[in-house]
């Protein structure tokens, strides 16, 4: 062994060139790192530098340098200087034991979630953050710059506000409930999306893609329309939409499984008369192997030559088109984290749909279409599309003798006996089973409107104690708006029905339309057998912004048409219109209130009701054009904008059905917020616990020390080098505890630094 560093300094031999060993004391062995230890009556010698035992024999002597013997006097009486730096000094030490005791209270709140959002709760913080965000979606505000100041919008600044309680235990955030459908129609219908999205499809589902095919293929030579004025319209108005081709299908989708799942159905309804040309054959052989062969762009690049820009499916309520919305919360470092803003599967309620009276989609065409025996079943009776084709060139056209609607009114989707409601429908717009159900979308200047107007209020709200109040004192309008138009009051019928899907209740003890409409046509109710009156679910928000929007003049006579609740309504209109007139005359609406109006008729948005004038008259269909008068002329415009908001925040839908005979666009039901209560587990812990338990070590690990040299001190009677006591954070905690977990420990100081909450 040699002696290396230190010991050559202080260790010496008398004649090193004779000296084979060294006799040291245990204090020098272990100063040169050497550890002396004896087992089983022999020494051994651990080289802590080598990793080595060595076992000692024949020692020899070692002297070290000549060392002065000093004897020192203590004086008998310590100075009090001396005193006093011993008591600072365990003081310090104290100290250090209560501050770190603090610093792990100070780490239960800043190291409580990995995002390091001090106080985050999902039940406050999200649930208030995901409702904003919700509402902010479908007001289409991403899209809106001039809304907010800066590209970042603050989430403590006045105008991100949401009403309500967010300090309970348990929370709901409210959302779009057929928001999936909604962004299927509106923004996920580009043809990358499109395109993606069958790609993504089974080829067992790709029947219940709600749509009335038009054509085979992309060049048009088979025409699939089940009437010849629809096969007209197709030609006139859809050859942009991929969606009514089978071609986009064809080319995006697992043949096989379309195969196993609809071989024969597809083999007689479409195959058999394309096949039925040598031209045909080759491109259903074309076009079935190249299956996934294209890349999405070069797949959209081929929609496009043949001008298709959109695939845009139809409106129907036999499913709910499932979305799974989140946004994400990014920490300090980086980390995104998401969080539900809303989520729900996809899923069929065939038990409760109402729409396939007007088209009952290509799965049932393909249900109908196989060759079947001549006896029936409950599920399957006998149809008259059985082995015959959709293809309307094949001599075997199903529809050649025949009609959709028959064909609906034989298998019971149809009364065989029309009530009056579907007559006087059937007559406006053409026979069922051949109208197309498109979904309009919100113009984005209502919806523009409607978002600005909403900040304007939070911002006034949050900065003037005195509108708050006012605001709050506004009479609740909740159960105190049953309106009917002017034009319909004056008529006096008794309303028997507001769906084209339901049949009439009957007239007698039914109230005249002044007492309010009922239900229209709804995506959510079933067809009852007595009435429902229309939902609204009005708040004082929507009163500001209807008062604004409608530019209304002549109260009394506005509730004049709110016939059940016409005192409420000249209280709370005129408690409206005094509080806008106080704090929200703002003269640049006027362009944006004029935009918002334009764009609404440009829909030819109406309301639909079904009455009789008695109980003799047949049934009538009565229509309303919201928002048809010259601008600000309107009697009914404020009521109207309380129906469109809805509209605005995705409550309501639009729905244009375009039939052989005509087309209308018709406002639909309310339709109540999907409430979703937050799931606690969504908060992200996993590595706030790891740091937060590293934390309680390190710190237990510093106490322990500490604590052992405060017991050492007072055995000590206080005799100590008082400077060793303050260098207890550097020293010990680096020895006893290391550098990389002091660094660790001290984390989460650095995250609360820039802590902040809502």
């Amino acid at each position: 062994m040699r002696w290396v560093g230190i010991a050559d300094s202080y260790l010496d031999a008398a004649d090193e060139s004779n000296v084979s060993a060294y006799h040291v004391d245990k204090v020098s062995c272990i100063m040169a790192g050497f550890l002396p230890l004896a087992w089983a009556g022999e020494s051994y010698t651990f080289d802590v530098k080598l990793w080595l035992w060595h076992e000692t024999k024949q020692p020899k002597t070692c002297t070290s340098h000549d060392v002065h013997e000093f004897r020192a006097h203590a004086s008998s009486v310590r100075g009090k200087s001396t005193h006093a730096k011993t008591a600072f000094a365990v003081a310090y030490t104290v100290g250090a034991i209560v501050s770190s005791v603090s610093y792990l209270e100070m780490t239960q709140v800043n190291l409580a979630n990995d995002l390091y959002w001090a106080k985050f709760n999902m039940t406050g913080a999200h649930a208030f953050t995901a409702t904003w965000l919700n509402e902010w979606i479908v007001l289409g505000r991403e899209a809106l710059p001039l809304l907010i100041d800066k590209p970042l919008v603050q989430l403590d600044s006045n105008q991100v506000a949401v009403e309500g309680a967010f300090g309970q235990s348990v929370a709901m955030v409210p959302s779009v409930a057929n928001f999936g459908a909604e962004l299927q129609y509106t923004r996920l219908n580009a043809l990358d999306q499109a395109i993606a999205g069958l790609r993504a499809t089974s080829g067992c589902d790709v029947p219940w893609i709600f749509t009335q095919y038009c054509y085979v293929d992309f060049n048009q030579r088979w025409e699939l329309a089940n009437s010849a004025s629809r096969q007209a319209r197709c030609k006139a108005s859809m050859t942009a939409n991929g969606a009514v081709f089978i071609e986009s299908v064809l080319r995006n989708v697992d043949s096989c499984e379309l195969e196993s799942c609809w071989g024969d159905a597809f083999t007689s309804g479409i195959a058999s008369e394309v096949q039925s040309t040598t031209q045909g054959q080759q491109w259903l052989q074309d076009t079935l192997s190249q299956v996934f062969v294209l890349s999405i762009a070069d797949e959209i690049a081929l929609w496009r030559a043949h001008n298709i820009t959109t695939f845009d499916t139809q409106w129907q309520n036999f499913k709910r088109i499932g979305l799974i919305n989140s946004y994400t919360i990014s920490n300090l470092y980086g980390v995104s984290y998401p969080f539900n803003l809303q989520y729900q599967n996809t899923s069929f309620r065939l038990a409760k749909q109402a729409t396939f009276i007007m088209y009952w989609g290509l799965a049932n065409d393909f249900d109908a279409a196989p060759n079947r025996s001549s006896s029936s079943s409950p599920s399957h009776p006998p149809l008259l599309l059985s082995g015959r084709s959709l293809v309307r060139s094949s001599p075997l056209y199903a529809f050649a003798n025949t009609s959709l609607e028959a064909v609906l009114q034989l298998n019971g989707t149809l009364p065989p006996a029309l009530s009056q409601i579907h007559q006087r429908f059937r007559h406006v717009i053409g026979p069922f089973g051949s109208i197309d159900m498109h979904f309009i979308a919100c113009p984005k200047a209502a919806k523009h409107a409607v978002a600005i107007i909403f900040d304007m209020l939070n911002r006034v709200l949050g900065t003037n104690h005195d509108a708050k109040r006012d605001f709050y004192n506004i009479t609740d309008p909740s159960s105190g708006i049953t309106p009917a138009p002017k034009a319909w009051t004056d008529v006096n019928f008794v309303p028997v029905g507001g769906s084209p899907f339901c049949a009439e209740v009957p007239f007698a003890g039914q109230g005249s339309i002044a007492m309010g409409m009922v239900s229209f046509p709804s995506w959510e109710a079933q067809c009852k057998t007595f009435i429902t009156w229309t939902l609204i679910a009005p708040t004082r928000r929507y009163l500001v912004t209807s008062v604004l929007l409608s530019n209304l003049t002549d109260v009394a006579r506005i509730c004049a048409q709110n016939v059940q609740y016409q005192a409420k309504c000249t209280d709370f209109v005129n408690e409206t219109v005094s509080f806008v007139s106080t704090y929200l005359v703002d003269l640049v609406l006027l362009d944006l209130i004029e935009a918002a109006t334009t764009a609404i008729r440009n829909t030819r948005v109406e309301m639909i009701q079904f009455g009789q004038t008695s109980a003799d008259d047949p049934v009538e269909l009565y229509r309303y054009r919201v928002l048809e008068d010259p601008f600000g002329g309107n009697e009914f415009a404020f009521f109207s904008w309380m129906y469109l908001i809805e509209w605005t925040l995705g409550l309501r839908e639009v729905v244009s059905f375009q039939g052989d005979v005509g087309t209308m666009a018709i406002l639909t039901e309310y339709t109540a917020p999907l409430q979703q209560q937050v799931d606690g587990a969504q908060t992200p812990v996993n590595y706030s616990i790891y740091m937060r338990s590293a934390v309680w070590y390190i710190t237990l690990a510093m106490i322990a020390v500490t604590s052992l040299l405060l017991l050492y001190v007072f055995a000590s009677h206080g005799q100590i080098e008082v400077s060793n006591l303050l260098e207890l954070q550097r020293v010990g905690a680096i020895v006893w505890v290391g550098r990389p977990l002091l660094f660790h420990r001290h984390r989460p100081a650095i995250h609360g630094h820039p802590r902040a909450g809502l």
